[in-house]
This record gives structure tokens, C-alpha cells and sequence, in this order.
């Protein structure tokens, strides 16, 4: 049996947000992350801790970065938007296959 690839990594994260100019955050009861192309904030989090928030969050908010007039112009974002783990799921697999 084949086992389904989950997408919602902190690599592909970072990936994701290098590629469209975004920061991405989720939120448990304990913890808030934000993932943006440099790395995850707060950096204190261990690698454990990370990985189970990615895991569990079922909603992820992405904010665009700031950048030039042109730019926002064409952005298909607006300046926070909310999705779902699988909409998320989606957008990533397109992105890396």
C-alpha cells in the first residue's frame, strides 16, 4: 500500500513562501508559528514541537511580504488570506511536481 506524501513541511513550506513573496502562520492552544523564506518564528521551537504543530493545524494563514507598487498590483492575494490543510496540500503539490 502506498503511503500519501504529506506536503505541509517546513521545507516546503519555505519553498512555498520564498516562491510567492509569503509568510505562512498556524496556531495551536500552546503554540503560534510563523514560516516565511528565511526560517520559522519564534526560532525556539524545537524540531519536535514544529513538526507536530505542522501536523495538527488544520488552518493556515498567508500574508503577503511587502513589496513594489507593480508587484501588489498583480498579486492574486490579498493581504491575508485562510486555508484550509488541504487547499494548502494542493497548492504545494503543484508547486513541487
Amino acid at each position: 500500500m502506498s503511503k500519501q506524501l504529506d506536503w505541509i513541511t517546513l521545507d516546503y513550506l519555505e519553498i512555498y513562501c520564498r516562491n510567492n513573496h509569503l509568510v505562512i502562520g498556524c496556531r495551536s492552544l500552546e503554540n503560534e508559528l510563523w514560516i516565511s523564506p528565511t526560517g520559522s518564528h519564534p526560532t525556539d521551537l524545537t524540531s519536535d514541537k514544529v513538526k507536530d504543530l505542522l501536523r495538527k493545524c488544520t488552518s493556515f494563514e498567508l500574508r503577503t511580504l511587502l513589496r513594489g507598487q507593480e508587484e501588489d498590483a498583480e498579486s492574486s492575494l490579498p493581504d491575508s488570506a485562510f486555508l484550509s490543510r488541504e487547499e494548502l496540500q494542493v497548492r504545494l503539490s503543484r508547486l513541487l511536481n
